[in-house]
């Protein structure tokens, strides 16, 4: 085994991936070498890590077996996942289900978070901050509390007070649902909720951002409907802690953590760079403030996040007035909405002075019993068949029937027997591995290469327009696929445009650090066409080719506004950071990056271009090359698909 070892360390040692294949002798000799074999000998060694000493494993075991509940002071329990009864999912999220449970032996119903242990880093360190506020805030009686958590097959279940719905659902239906009145035509005037209610939100929502600022130093950064919860006895609390922020001297400094509709100005100015603190989070509870009052969020529908920059940063703040779309409010409640909503961040107040406020006040004097209130709405919700939780925000499983009815008989007698309990499943052709895992630095994927892969995009694209009027709209190196057996195909056409005259309109479909400049232009209304996949093709060319990204790190969507539509774009030279190329593929590089569309290239110009050109006379076997990088990823232990950017179920434990 060492000595069949050592043969394959030589043999990929000598593996050039420099090497130009062009030369037809060698391309024939390594076809010839190419072989699939099943025979045991074949198998390469793999180093696998060292196994866990058996008390560490059985630790884990008994880890993964059981948790530890507690409902109060002296009420703690061991359990395991066979003493929670499931009654099924109320909720889901990216990173996993939220399922109302039962502790069989106390009869407690709880909301456990079932969290993929499939999620990345950057993922479980949000949903472990989550954890980490709620497990040290049951002192607040405005935060949802925390009850335990176990692990169960490298899943994360965290079980938390389960409250009735959201101020989300609740606002929506008691705004949208109009009942005739009897014998009457027409509807009742548009319900709201009432003011005394809003107050009592707004004094649980105060209090509970205080705490986080108080006792944890943390701001929440998602202030919105959604995450304002309520119970039928008048609690109301706020939950999703997921990408809260640690202060640094009260600031903090991610901008592209929370929902976009709900930030505040300051956080989405690319040309602000000094932070944000809890004053942010004030702005949030405004805008929601406005919207459940009003019951339509205050401002227009934006096309993308590069117009809410537009309006957002440029625009004035949203105003409410005592007399607001033939409804009325008071004084005091306005005059808090309008001053959570002051664009200027140093002159909006924060939570101290806003406990002070007239309508805080009044709201704290209150005797309204929102219990009754809420039970009430809650009954009502019932009794018309509207879910308390978000699972019927999804489409039922037949729909996917009423949808593939409305396509083409061809395709309908393909789909129908692929929808299988609901689900759609599509089967395709496996390729082996995307442009995105192509070799790293400091090793660089041959022109010649790069000459084949330019070519068959180019000719997908042209296809998509030509023979379906289609823009692909997400073009990018983990969109174009590779096979040992030397196919380079497109795919991931999800989010692919019908072009009306040509154009499309849809501005924030894609992946964004693709995206052309007249894609994220907010004061561009003309839409765009297909050279804006054009824009993306050079963005990846010049990627994979210099073997990173070419701009350089965005802190958040919006500094990508500002560079893109208002700096420089990107421009390949010949000899590039220590690295030479051809002048016809920088050429075809920048052409593809011209900045103004009208003078970029549409696919039948590209097809023209001399590096096209060469691509398509070239006889550079791709199946040899491609062949040799996958060998070589596999006795590495590289996967050539996107598992293994995913930490192993354990790392929870770490």
């Amino acid at each position: 085994m060492a000595d069949n070892s050592t043969q394959n360390r030589q043999r990929f040692s000598k593996l050039d991936l420099n090497t130009n294949p062009s030369n037809d002798d060698l391309s024939a000799e390594r076809r010839l070498q190419l072989k699939l074999s099943f025979q045991p000998e074949s198998i390469k060694t793999i180093i696998k890590p060292q196994a866990l000493p058996e008390r560490t494993r059985g630790d884990r075991i008994r880890m993964q077996a059981s948790g530890k509940l507690q409902f109060g002071p002296e009420e703690k329990y061991d359990f395991t996942s066979d003493d929670l009864q499931d009654l099924g999912e109320i909720g889901r999220g990216a990173f996993g289900a939220v399922n109302k449970m039962i502790f069989k032996r106390t009869n407690t119903v709880m909301a456990v978070k079932r969290i993929r242990s499939t999620v990345d880093e950057k993922e479980q360190k949000i949903l472990l901050m989550d954890l980490e506020v709620v497990m040290k805030s049951n002192d607040c009686n405005y935060i949802v509390q925390f009850y335990g958590a176990l692990f169960k097959e490298g899943d994360c279940w965290i079980c938390m007070e389960l409250m009735d719905t959201s101020l989300d659902k609740f606002y929506k239906f008691i705004c949208d649902f109009q009942p005739l009145q009897q014998n009457h035509p027409s509807p009742h005037p548009p319900q709201r909720i009432p003011e005394s209610i809003l107050a009592k939100i707004t004094v649980a929502t105060v209090h509970a951002l205080s705490y986080l600022k108080q006792k944890l130093n943390i701001i929440h950064r998602d202030v919105k409907p959604s995450n304002i919860l309520l119970h039928g006895r008048g609690d109301i609390k706020l939950c999703d802690f997921g990408i809260s922020g640690q202060l640094v001297d009260s600031i903090a400094r991610t901008k592209d953590a929370g929902c976009r509709p709900y930030m505040a100005p300051e956080r989405i100015d690319p040309q602000r760079a000094k932070g944000y603190d809890v004053r942010s989070d004030v702005w949030s509870l405004g805008i929601t403030l406005m919207e459940v009052a009003t019951g339509k969020f205050p401002y227009p529908k934006w096309g993308s996040v590069f117009e809410q920059l537009y309006q957002v940063v440029q625009g004035e703040a949203p105003r409410l007035t005592t007399s607001y779309n033939g409804m009325e409010f008071s004084d005091e409640f306005v005059d808090f909405v309008n001053t959570c909503l002051i664009k200027e961040e140093s002159d909006r107040p924060k939570y101290s002075k806003l406990l002070q406020h007239p309508f805080i006040q009044r709201g704290e004097r209150s005797h309204t019993d929102v219990a009754v209130y809420v039970s009430g709405v809650l009954e009502n919700m019932e009794y018309h068949g509207i879910t308390m939780f978000t699972t019927n925000d999804y489409l039922p499983a037949q729909s996917w029937f009423d949808i593939v009815s409305d396509f083409p008989k061809s395709m309908r007698n393909f789909l129908t027997p692929c929808l299988l309990q609901g689900d759609c499943w599509i089967c395709m052709e496996l390729m082996d591995t995307s442009l995105d895992k192509s070799p790293h630095p400091p090793q660089r994927i041959p022109e010649s290469i790069l000459a084949k892969i330019t070519v068959a995009t180019v000719h997908a694209l042209s296809y998509l327009k030509q023979k379906l009027n289609i823009i692909h709209r997400d073009v990018k190196p983990s969109n174009i696929l590779l096979h040992g057996s030397g196919d380079i195909k497109l795919c991931d056409f999800g989010i692919s445009g019908q072009l009306v005259d040509s154009i499309a309109r849809t501005k924030d479909a894609g992946c964004r650090p693709y995206m052309a400049p007249e894609r994220i232009d907010p004061q561009r209304a003309k839409g765009y066409d297909v050279r804006s996949d054009v824009w993306s093709l050079g963005i990846t060319l010049m990627e994979v080719a210099i073997g990173k990204f070419p701009y350089p790190k965005w802190g958040s969507v919006f500094e990508q506004l500002y560079q893109v539509v208002q700096g420089e774009a990107p421009r390949l030279t010949t000899s590039y950071n220590g690295m030479e190329f051809s002048d016809e593929f920088v050429d075809f590089v920048n052409t593809c990056l011209i900045k103004e569309e009208s003078d970029r290239p549409k696919y039948s110009k590209l097809l023209q271009h001399p590096f096209i050109q060469r691509g398509e006379r070239s006889h550079t076997d791709v199946a040899v090359y491609v062949s040799g990088v996958l060998e070589n990823m596999e006795y590495h232990g590289i996967t050539m698909f996107t598992t293994n950017d995913y930490l192993p179920a354990q790392s929870w434990f770490d």
